[in-house]
């Protein structure tokens, strides 16, 4: 749970709205699996990850731009800065793994 708390709320928020749609989209699939319903939740998963990546670059460049402004930082600065870097990336590649398991599932259901 420490880990949802540490990135920029707006992101994780952004986030965590994507999961639910991924998961009521997985919903809606298992009662009519459809390729549509199953193109959506590819779809949103999709953008989930891209979404972390895109977040992670962004924080990236921040921390990058203070580090090259400031003189005197120090190994752990750049680490902590790092760790809420990279958290909107790991709740990204986990809601596409989720969705990705739930895909296979599916398949699986349907024959």
């Amino acid at each position: 749970m420490e880990t949802i708390t540490n990135g920029n709320p707006l992101v994780i928020n952004s986030l965590i709205i994507i999961f639910i749609i991924t998961i009521i989209l997985l919903i809606k699939s298992i009662k009519n699996n459809t390729q549509k319903n199953r193109e959506l939740v590819k779809g949103a998963s999709l953008f989930a990850l891209v979404f972390g990546f895109g977040c992670l670059f962004d924080e990236l460049f921040n921390i990058f731009s203070m580090v090259a402004i400031a003189t005197d930082s120090s190994a752990g600065v750049l680490g902590i800065g790092l760790k809420f870097a990279i958290t909107p990336t790991i709740i990204g590649m986990t809601i596409f793994l989720i969705a990705r398991l739930g895909i296979i599932g599916l398949i699986l259901k349907e024959k």
